[in-house]
């Protein structure tokens, strides 16, 4: 990369189909504005990477592949941009930008993609933008952020402000001393965060539960966690409500940046996508197409359960489901929030920190394995006819300041109960059980689409690993 004068070279590719010729011409004409600004001072140079100007003919099996050897290989970042074509299908992608995009990914290379929402032309190609918005989709799936604009000039104003904050986090050693604002994927020293919060979610606070190993309680083995971040509080109505709203098409100020288009997009590539794990959800949404109505809590009118600060119930482990794509596509840093795996769940609940590089049973309670359960730990055995306000039982948290783990509502866990998977599992107790249901061991299950008054949810981000299914 090294450049004139001793300047380093960053060459960024621009990876897009042919109906976004002026955005490309923006895109040169940033990186042109930014190298007159900043690269006396940086020391650095980016050259505008274009097949129609950095490519030669060349005798080959496949054109794309020709493209990757001679500019793809060699750039160092990408800028991709789409509005209603993908492109030709190469054979490894459904469209060249889309191979280049993923064959630096793969290469360790950043990249940033944006998609126009400018109004479609009349003779548009229904396929191509189809195939436009199902990657548009898959991507947000993912977590990823990506950018919007309304016409070529706000596409050119984004870029220019993006590409200046990148540049510095990307190659620039000196940007771990500036005041960077937050784009894209977060920064060692976020993931090394003990806790933070949410303001989507009205500062929910997540704590970092760090990972470990210890045995199993259904299969006596040992299994390995990863670390994750762990919602302190299950969902409560004042949180749910924000995404009823959102769905309503009444989205507070905090949630705009998340079209209903896009989401509606992605929820559709989950519930239609091979995963197992959502095994019935293209069905459970044909069956109401308003997406507020087929989510609300069915307890939302109800007294004994719709105070702000009362864990929701009534949802179905569907709609717990896309309200964690909502949070990951809303968030958009790369991280996927979700629902928690039962082994995964019983390590937060109940692992013994205390002896690393042990593999052990977990504690019997949060708390620890004594003393029992009093109606100071846990709201459970109908000792309050109802759930209570999160939080309410500090006695009964982890050590690390979960609360409501055991007791108040059972949790959905993101996999099935048995091998049938016909039964999503539970955890956690609740406000109408017996006190042993509060074990860290104990587990229930429920069928995935019953809205009951006595299960709700709680949600994780995992810090770098992925699901341990």
């Amino acid at each position: 990369m090294a450049g004139k004068d001793g300047y380093k070279k960053i060459k960024v590719l621009i990876a897009s189909p042919s109906d976004v010729s002026k955005e490309r011409e923006m895109a040169e004409k940033v990186i042109g504005d930014w190298n007159i600004v900043n690269s006396d001072e940086r020391k650095l140079t980016l050259e505008a990477v274009l097949w129609v100007s950095h490519s030669a003919p060349e005798s080959g099996n496949r054109i794309q592949g020709i493209l990757n050897k001679q500019i793809v290989d060699a750039c160092d970042a990408a800028i991709g941009i789409f509005w209603t074509r993908i492109g030709t299908d190469t054979g490894a992608a459904p469209g060249g930008a889309v191979e280049e995009i993923e064959r630096l990914e793969k290469m360790g290379k950043p990249v940033v993609i944006y998609f126009s929402l400018d109004k479609l032309p009349h003779d548009v190609d229904i396929e191509q933008l189809q195939n436009v918005r199902a990657f548009k989709a898959r991507r947000q799936c993912r977590g990823d952020y990506l950018g919007e604009y309304e016409n070529p000039e706000d596409f050119r104003m984004k870029l220019t402000h993006h590409l200046g904050v990148q540049v510095r986090r990307w190659f620039l050693k000196e940007a771990s001393q500036e005041n960077v604002p937050y784009i894209g994927l977060p920064t060692l020293s976020e993931l090394h965060r003990t806790s933070f919060r949410n303001s989507y979610e009205h500062d929910a606070q997540y704590i970092l539960i760090l990972g470990g190993k210890y045995l199993f309680s259904q299969t006596k083995r040992e299994v390995t966690v990863p670390d994750l971040y762990v919602a302190k509080y299950p969902v409560t109505n004042k949180q749910y409500r924000i995404f009823i709203d959102f769905l309503a098409g009444n989205p507070s100020e905090d949630v705009v940046s998340l079209s209903f288009e896009s989401y509606q997009d992605a929820l559709n590539v989950l519930a239609n996508s091979k995963d197992a794990s959502v095994k019935g959800f293209d069905n459970y949404l044909k069956k109401e197409q308003n997406l507020a109505n087929r989510f609300r809590s069915s307890k939302d009118d109800d007294r004994k359960f719709n105070n702000d600060d009362q864990p929701v119930v009534g949802v179905s482990w569907f709609a717990a489901r896309a309200y964690c794509l909502w949070l990951t596509m809303l968030v958009g840093n790369g991280l996927e929030y979700r629902l928690p795996t039962e082994k995964e769940w019983e390590w937060v609940a109940g692992g013994r920190h205390d002896k690393p590089g042990e593999s052990l049973k977990v504690r019997k309670y949060p708390w620890g394995n004594t003393p029992e359960p009093t109606a100071r730990h846990a709201n459970y055995n109908e000792n309050e006819g109802s759930t209570t306000l999160v939080g309410r039982y500090p006695d009964g948290a982890t050590p690390e300041g979960l609360c409501d783990v055991a007791g108040n509502v059972f949790e959905w866990m993101e996999n099935w109960y048995n091998k049938d998977e016909d039964w999503k599992a539970l955890r956690g107790g609740t406000w109408n059980y017996l006190s042993e249901s509060l074990e860290c061991s104990y587990r229930s299950l429920n069928n995935p689409v019953k809205l009951d008054h006595n299960v709700g949810f709680r949600v994780v981000c995992p810090r770098f690993s992925p699901i341990v299914k």
